[in-house]
């Protein structure tokens, strides 16, 4: 296992700050990982001695006692992530005298969540969060608890989200809220195998156990975060953090992870200095920004559906308005991008003139007389779009063969292919001259009177996203391909619509059968009157006898042969009839 350094924080005098780096940074001096463990007890040990005797620390101004404190936080992160490769499979437990902590669990890949415990706290969250994507050894979760860090994080400033800076309930609006933060539990740290720990999949859940706190209205129980700041020197932050509730000395935090907006900050540092030279360049580093968004989208997938359709239409507008601006300059040619998590770009710069244009991606390929055309194909962006609401147009909106004509049906849409976006070097894009033709490979369905597969865009109205019929025809379905015709331009997809109909109702069949029990009964009866009473036998009770026997053909047909139609229909529409047919059983002259 290779050596490396601790060293002092810049800027920092203290004897016993030095005295520890030495010791610390001798352990290191020709580890091996046979080694690995004992050397992590000695790091820890002299950690937990500097915390319980901090020495001339303590006489430190409290903005360097915060710069120590980021740099033995950071430091011994990277120290434990660095130490923990060496360690065999399985969970490690260390306690010190002065309270100081540290449970570490090393595991092959897995799925699955993982909890590590401490005395006063404890973690949960996503093994997969541990695991570096291209590293296939053994991966390793940390939890460290230094009680003694709360001397060197005293009077640390604290900055709230906007959201929070509000004046508590009861005191005046105009006053200027001050927040004098108090330290409650101790200080943990966590380190995972990964190094990118700011931009996670899933977020990450703790329960702190502290001392028993009395609710008040100028008093608020947060959970925050050490924010290492730009000068290294750290404050407590809240946001990414939520308190999810606090009760009986224990308080649970959830931290989310920053996708979205780490997304924008990248993408934004993409367009910072753009020259048209490096304009291929700056949009394989936007699509690839994209496909990683849409891979491992965090926090995301703990919005509402409502939000996430907002943000799918935030990136799918975002992003055709910076593909058309960057593909302006590109040279004259056709260019195809690829990405790991199945994110495509086909684009194709033409001389001014009218031609046919064919671009082809894995899943989708479109056609159009146009003279500049371009087509990007997104493989994650149904994690945004699931549960999207479906407008049909109103010769849509009918019940599905077999079906009573007065039930309205409910659709559920589920889609079936990637969603692909087009957009021309032209603003208008809504009223073409010519329909766009697109086809899409998707699974194999088989479409049923119940489940249409439909082609759709996706509408930005005002009144909310949706996916819409509008302007768009399903010309064929075969096998694992969709043909589409589109007159306009924006992001599509092909769903299957599933119709429900009124299912049938347990009441409505009983009253059915009944019914139609005793109306067989009373036709029995009035076919054998008939038929065996010469007394009455003329023309009209002939006529009855055949009457009344076409009546229990059509009966029993009803009753053994329902179940057996495809799709299934209520038993009985209008369950009051079947009392009526008994009027064709009454004697002559009655």
């Amino acid at each position: 296992m290779p050596f490396f350094t601790w060293p002092l924080p810049p800027g920092v005098h203290s004897q016993r700050l030095s005295h520890f780096f030495d010791k610390v940074n001798n352990l290191h001096r020709d580890l091996k990982s046979a080694m690995a463990k004992d050397t992590i007890q000695g790091i820890m040990q002299e950690v937990d001695e500097l915390l319980e005797t901090p020495g001339d620390l303590e006489n430190l101004p409290p903005s360097q006692k915060h710069c120590v404190a980021t740099h033995l936080l950071t430091g011994l992160e990277s120290a434990l992530r660095h130490l923990s490769r060496g360690l065999p499979e399985g969970t490690a437990t260390f306690n010190y005298s002065a309270g100081t902590q540290l449970s570490v669990e090393v595991q092959k890949r897995r799925d699955g969540n993982v909890t590590l415990s401490l005395n006063q706290a404890k973690m949960q969250l996503n093994w997969n969060l541990a695991q570096e994507s291209a590293h296939r050894g053994l991966s390793m979760v940390g939890l460290v608890s230094t009680p003694g860090m709360g001397k060197l994080l005293a009077e640390a400033p604290l900055v709230l989200e906007p959201e929070k800076q509000v004046a508590p309930h009861g005191t005046h609006k105009d006053s200027l809220l001050t927040v004098s933060p108090v330290l409650l539990s101790e200080v943990i740290s966590v380190f995972l195998s990964r190094k990118d720990t700011q931009n996670l999949s899933s977020p990450v859940t703790f329960t702190f156990s502290h001392n028993l706190v009395t609710s008040e209205p100028k008093r608020e129980v947060l959970c925050v975060f050490w924010d290492h700041g730009q000068n290294g020197c750290g404050h407590w932050a809240t946001a990414g953090c939520k308190t999810l509730g606090t009760r009986d000395g224990s308080t649970t935090c959830r931290f989310n992870s920053k996708s979205l907006s780490h997304f924008f900050d990248k993408v934004n540092n993409l367009h910072r200095d753009f020259k048209a030279v490096v304009a291929k360049d700056t949009i394989q580093g936007l699509m690839q920004e994209v496909d990683e968004l849409l891979e491992t989208p965090g926090d995301l997938e703990t919005l509402p559906p409502s939000q996430k359709h907002c943000v799918a239409t935030h990136l799918l507008t975002g992003l055709e308005s910076a593909l058309t601006h960057l593909s302006r300059v590109l040279p004259e040619g056709t260019s195809t991008f690829n990405y790991s998590a199945g994110t495509q770009l086909s684009l194709e710069v033409q001389k001014q003139g009218v031609c046919n244009v064919t671009l082809s991606l894995n899943q989708a390929k479109m056609q159009l007389n146009w003279n500049l055309a371009q087509e990007s194909c997104y493989t994650g962006m149904d994690k945004l779009l699931a549960e999207a609401p479906l407008l049909l147009e109103p010769e849509k909106k009918v019940a599905p063969h077999g079906t009573h004509k007065d039930f309205l049906p409910r659709v559920s849409p589920v889609l079936l292919s990637d969603v692909v976006s087009a957009f021309l070097s032209s603003n208008d894009t809504q009223n073409l001259s010519s329909p766009v033709t697109f086809t899409f490979s998707h699974p194999l369905v088989t479409p049923t009177p119940r489940h249409k597969v439909l082609c759709v865009s996706w509408d930005h109205s005002q009144n909310g996203s949706h996916w819409t019929t509008a302007g768009c025809r399903t010309v064929s379905t075969r096998g694992g391909s969709t043909t589409c015709h589109c007159t306009h331009l924006s992001s599509f997809a092909v769903l299957m619509a599933h119709y429900h109909v009124q299912d049938d109702d347990p009441v409505l069949s009983l009253i059915t059968c009944l019914g139609l029990g005793v109306s067989l009964l009373c036709l029995v009866l009035a076919a054998l009157t008939f038929l065996l009473c010469r007394a009455i036998q003329n023309t009209s009770t002939s006529l009855h006898l055949q009457l009344s026997l076409c009546l229990l053909l059509a009966h029993l047909l009803f009753l053994t042969a329902i179940d057996r139609t495809q799709p299934k229909v209520p038993r009985c529409p209008h369950p009051a009839r079947p009392g009526v047919l008994n009027s064709g059983a009454r004697l002559p002259g009655s």
